[in-house]
């Protein structure tokens, strides 16, 4: 077998594991495929980081989230952390800014859809399954904020989703 061929063939013993979770056998990295379910702590970083942007973001939307800053307490900022404020850019809702800046200073802005979603206009993914950062599948379930709100965190859920 050719290195090309072990590795596909790797790759796909991966991906029909991880949901479960496994070692990967070519490096030993833990894959696992999460449920993130949108949750009343990510509707509520994206609704702060909405009204933070309001006064505080630059002409573009953009505002430094995740770090303590002038405009960005460090008990406000970790609060954001807890509530998984990046995983709301795997529902639409909130971007990180683009390359070449590869969001080295944490700006990130609420998406038309994120503002929309907070007007209680339109709906949201419900949930996504993640491997690595990546999304691997969008559910086509729709939450609307108010149905988001009643939903907590929930750790069983993301590690059996």
């Amino acid at each position: 077998m050719d290195l090309a061929a072990a590795i596909a063939a790797c790759r796909e013993y991966v991906h029909q594991h991880a949901k479960a979770g496994l070692d990967c056998p070519c490096c030993g990295t833990r894959m696992k495929i999460y449920k993130r379910r949108l949750n009343d702590g990510m509707a509520r970083a994206l609704t702060a980081i909405a009204e933070l942007s309001k006064e505080h973001a630059d002409v573009d939307g953009w505002l430094p989230v995740g770090k303590k800053s002038e405009i960005m307490p460090a008990s406000v900022a970790l609060q954001l952390h807890h509530w998984e404020y990046p995983k709301l850019k795997f529902f639409g809702l909130l971007e990180s800014m683009p390359a070449p800046a590869a969001n080295k200073d944490g700006l990130w802005r609420v998406t038309p859809h994120g503002v929309a979603f907070l007007a209680g206009k339109v709906p949201a993914r419900a949930y996504v399954r993640e491997l690595k950062g990546k999304v691997m599948r969008i559910s086509k379930r729709r939450v609307y904020l108010s149905d988001v709100l009643k939903t907590p965190f929930d750790f069983d859920d993301l590690m059996n989703g």
